[in-house]
């Protein structure tokens, strides 16, 4: 049966951090009016009819890193990893008077795994998602909610499908989930309390 740590997946459940950007970190080139919250350094502005879009893309390669999945226990309890690479292209938009209104994210993963470095078994997967974040108050990023839809489809070694994160699921502000749609494994195992959403990983791993 597979559990969880204290750390949190770093992509295969959306990269969040890395799909965000850091306003403190934004060196992107100033506007007038300025933009609140500013954009991630990586993307590019342009004045509209109607206000401001930025839009850029990126590329980051990641692990072997600890997804927070323990699978098994006991002596036979093992950690499972994550590695692959993470394509993004982003784009923010923001009113006339600079403050932002939503966030579009198209992030799609290649040459990616779960692995359990104990035997070397590993589980590829392929990734394609979509995320729509909403302001409700244009420039207070507490106030957005989140859209995501697309896939995520793992496979055992033998390529027998073992995990699916498929549909749509939306979050609420303070990151609650409000509603999925589609079989989402993912979702369930952390959001839902499904202890049993990842067993056919955990034995396609052990």
């Amino acid at each position: 049966m597979p559990r969880m740590k204290h750390t949190f997946p770093i992509a295969v459940l959306l990269a969040l951090t890395f799909a965000s950007g850091s306003a403190a970190a934004s060196a992107a080139a100033p506007t007038s009016p300025p933009l609140s919250p500013p954009p991630p350094s990586f993307e590019t502005c342009r004045a509209t009819g109607s206000g401001t879009t930025c839009s850029g893309t990126r590329t980051e390669t990641y692990g072997p890193v600890d997804s927070g999945i323990v699978c098994g226990s006991g002596a036979d309890a093992f950690s499972v990893f994550d590695q692959g690479t993470h394509l993004q292209l982003a784009r923010r938009f923001y009113d006339e008077n600079g403050n932002w209104l939503r966030r579009e994210l198209h992030d799609t993963f290649k040459d990616a795994q779960w692995s359990n470095p104990a035997n070397g078994k590993t589980a590829p997967y392929t990734q394609r998602n979509n995320e729509m974040f909403v302001l409700a108050t244009p420039g207070d990023a507490t106030t957005g909610t989140s859209t995501v839809t697309g896939e995520v489809i793992m496979r055992s070694g033998s390529g027998a499908p073992v995990l699916f994160q498929t549909g749509r699921q939306v979050h609420s502000p303070s990151g609650d989930l409000l509603s999925t749609a589609g079989r989402a494994d993912l979702t369930a195992f952390f959001e839902q309390g499904d202890e049993h959403a990842l067993d056919l990983l955990c034995a396609a791993l052990s």
